[in-house]
């Protein structure tokens, strides 16, 4: 008997060291999970919402969804959109495995409300979102069931525009976009795509904007813009199931449907401004404007009076939206008073400041010192066949000896004599019958150039060279438009640079010789205007972009080679 209480004593007395011990080694031990085994990338599951998924009738405010993980919020603020949209955004929480959603206000009445969240809802742990989920209901009895799909690509080389807001408007007056909020919202994958489900039957006015501020409106001053030139409806369409690898687009399925293409653009002021004129460097005034003027009269007034008539040369951006002024010579004054009219009897009187320098009005540090004059030549080193060396010069010139100019040709010293290519003497350009495959060296030998500052020229050397004419391929198009009018043909090589472009009438054979070898694309606009370059909408004027289009072959330009194509549009 006695022993029997000693065995048990001993037995209860181990069991209690190990419970102690276990409790220990339990408090102070981290719990991980299980090393190995895949990685979780399933995304959480909605497992119950309050109200119910597209109930009706709902006259509440607020709204919980149950998932069957514990989940979080991620950029919700930028994710989330709401249809119609709200005057003021919810209020969400994360509560365990629930996200609660409060509504401010009270919600309209018969309307079919979608919660959007994008990729918000995540889970914890791996962070898998649950790609695109919307959530509906219906403060009335029915529940909207109609789409609408399409694209938008950018006007002017018909590249997806993605991340952008898609927009629809009842049919109301053309300045409704600038002062209210839309009646739905909806926002473009990264290839362009979108879709608005759960619309109510009903014209509409539809839009698309690189929405920057975030506002849901239209900035045609910041904002690229596009719109629909014709009212658009929604219709009965397949059901598009979110599907969460796809990685390319926020709506995977929708480019495997028919939908309106909008065509996404800057807008044109087209009220004529002066924009600041500033000093641009020593002796270079620039007085820019908006638009693009025919002509632009300038008077000297007040401490400037004494000026006169020929205080400046003048010369004209590429687009004549700016007018450049050379000084000569630059005035001593601090300041610079001129009146300004331009040919629309748009009259501006302007105050320059002469001690600043650049559109940033940095005080000038160049103390009124010249320098030696600087030309820029048109080529990098290689001379193609058939072109003329071009010379620019940082400064209009008034006194040039070209005649004592040099061209050495391989071994061979030559007399040469450029020409200015302009009228102020800024340019020059040196024809010669270049040979195949040889060294040059083009040399404007010390001091025979000044310019209206007064700077004279070290001796200015450019070398460059020729290839074999066998280096290069060449390009005949042969061109036919569906539709009489002019059209713009352009030659596309890489980060879309234009290489070469031409203007034909309807129809017409384009040859493009002394192609470098290389991929290339023909972009075509149908010039409308007829004015030779692109040009974005009008909204106001209900006119679109000119049309884009490109040739669908990319065509490998060889050496020795010639590639002839023929484009039917």
């Amino acid at each position: 008997m006695i022993m029997d209480r000693l065995l048990f004593s001993y037995w209860h007395h181990k069991q209690v060291l190990a419970s102690i011990s276990l409790a220990f080694l339990c408090s102070c031990a981290n719990i991980v999970p299980p090393s190995g085994g895949p990685k979780d990338t399933t995304p959480p599951k909605v497992i119950s919402s309050e109200p119910a998924e597209n109930a009706t009738n709902y006259a509440g405010n607020t709204i919980r969804l149950t998932f069957d993980e514990y989940v979080q919020l991620k950029d919700e603020n930028r994710n989330l959109l709401v249809n119609p949209p709200l005057a003021e955004p919810p209020e969400l929480k994360v509560k365990g495995k629930s996200i609660l959603i409060k509504i401010p206000g009270t919600l309209k009445e018969n309307k079919t409300y979608s919660f959007q969240f994008g990729n918000a809802i995540q889970d914890f742990t791996e962070g898998n979102p649950l790609a695109n989920y919307s959530f509906v209901f219906s403060t009335g009895p029915v529940i909207d069931s109609l789409s609408l799909n399409g694209k938008v690509l950018r006007a002017d080389n018909l590249e997806p525009v993605g991340k952008a807001i898609a927009m629809l408007y009842a049919d109301k007056d053309d300045s409704a976009l600038f002062k209210e909020k839309p009646l739905y919202v909806t926002r473009t994958g990264e290839d362009g795509n979108f879709r608005f489900n759960h619309l109510a039957s009903g014209k509409y006015r539809l839009f698309a904007v690189n929405d920057l501020n975030n506002n849901f409106m239209i900035d045609m001053a910041s904002e690229e813009f596009a719109f629909a030139d014709s009212l658009v409806s929604g219709s009965v369409l397949p059901v598009v199931k979110p599907d969460s690898a796809c990685k390319d687009s926020l709506l995977p399925a929708v480019s495997s449907l028919s939908g309106i293409i909008l065509y996404s653009y800057k807008e044109t002021d087209s009220l004529q401004r002066l924009q600041k004129p500033y000093l641009d460097k020593a002796g270079q005034l620039l007085i820019p404007y908006r638009q693009p003027l025919k002509d632009l009269g300038i008077l000297p007034w007040g401490k400037s009076a004494s000026l006169g008539e020929n205080w400046a040369i003048r010369e004209w951006s590429a687009n004549r939206d700016t007018l450049i002024c050379w000084f000569k010579p630059e005035p001593e004054s601090d300041s610079l008073f001129l009146i300004l009219k331009t040919d629309r009897n748009l009259t501006d009187t302007v105050r320059v400041d002469l001690k600043r320098i650049g559109k940033t009005g940095r005080f000038r540090k160049d103390g009124g010192k010249t320098g030696k004059i600087v030309a820029t030549p048109d080529i990098t080193g290689i001379m193609d066949p058939g072109k003329p060396l071009s010379l620019t010069f940082g400064y209009p010139l008034s006194a040039a000896r070209l005649s004592e100019s040099l061209l050495v040709e391989e071994k061979d010293t030559l007399k040469v004599r450029p020409v200015f290519s302009d009228s102020i003497h800024r340019r020059i350009i040196l024809r010669h019958t270049w040979k195949e495959n040889s060294s040059y060296q083009f040399i404007l030998p010390k001091g025979i150039l000044t310019d209206i500052l007064g700077q004279t020229n070290d001796s200015l050397s450019l070398k460059f060279k020729t290839l074999s004419l066998d280096s290069y391929g060449k390009l005949t198009l042969k061109f036919k438009a569906s539709q009489p009018g002019q059209y713009i043909l352009q030659l596309i090589a890489d980060k879309d640079k234009v290489v070469q472009q031409t203007i034909i009438q309807t129809e017409g054979r384009w040859v493009v010789n002394y192609l470098s070898p290389g991929k290339y694309r023909v972009k075509m606009i149908a010039d409308k205007n007829n004015n030779s370059h692109w040009d974005g909408g009008n909204y106001r004027r209900n006119t679109l972009p000119e049309k884009v289009l490109f040739y669908s072959k990319t065509l490998e330009i060889r050496g020795n080679w010639e590639v002839e194509e023929t484009w039917e549009y």
